[in-house]
């Protein structure tokens, strides 16, 4: 084909006479496609959720969290977080099989992810990031989980280390925003 004649061809100057480089329309496509792969959505964004996660409401809490799974093994959450979002991936949630899933522990709303505010728990004096949702949205959410805070066991034995990994990360936050021994009752052990 002739590149004179070919659709989508560009006229490209040079050093020698007027040159025509075919640049197929497919190229922008795929251009296109990779940015957006490279853009993909991360955990613990808005609903609608991402398919590995659970969009949930939390008992005491309004408004909905979209939860990944925790490690089935490790207890561990992961950790990619939408930008500017500093709040701490904990396995912290359970519905009622008794299914682990993480939340995004937090101190201030500034730590959670745009959109969401730092709910506190009244039982532990921290929070977790929360969307807000409207009378609308709950009623047509036929597929939200409800979920409560609390720490996943296997066997019905309460799984020790993790209690301790989030009282370390309770002391890390403590330690990063200056919170007095008084401040948070939930941090005295």
């Amino acid at each position: 084909m002739n590149a004179l004649k070919a659709p989508g061809a560009i006229p490209l100057k040079s050093g020698h006479p007027m040159i025509f480089a075919f640049v197929p329309m497919r190229a922008a496509f795929v251009q296109a496609f990779l940015l957006r792969s490279a853009m993909a959505a991360t955990h613990y964004e808005q609903p609608p959720c991402q398919h590995d996660e659970v969009q949930g409401e939390v008992l005491g809490l309004s408004g909905y969290t979209c939860s990944p799974k925790c490690d089935t093994n490790s207890f561990n959450c992961v950790a990619d977080m939408p930008a500017g979002a500093s709040a701490t991936p904990q396995c912290m949630l359970q519905d009622v099989d008794k299914g682990a899933f993480c939340g995004l522990l937090c101190q201030v709303d500034a730590q959670c992810p745009s959109g969401s505010q730092c709910k506190q728990l009244s039982q532990m004096g921290v929070g977790l990031c929360m969307y807000s949702a409207s009378f609308t949205d709950w009623a047509r959410s036929a597929s939200t989980r409800k979920l409560a805070v609390g720490w996943p066991n296997k066997g019905g034995q309460l799984a020790s280390f993790e209690v301790a990994k989030t009282f370390q990360a309770l002391q890390n936050l403590k330690s990063k925003y200056n919170i007095d021994d008084g401040d948070v009752v939930c941090l005295h052990g």
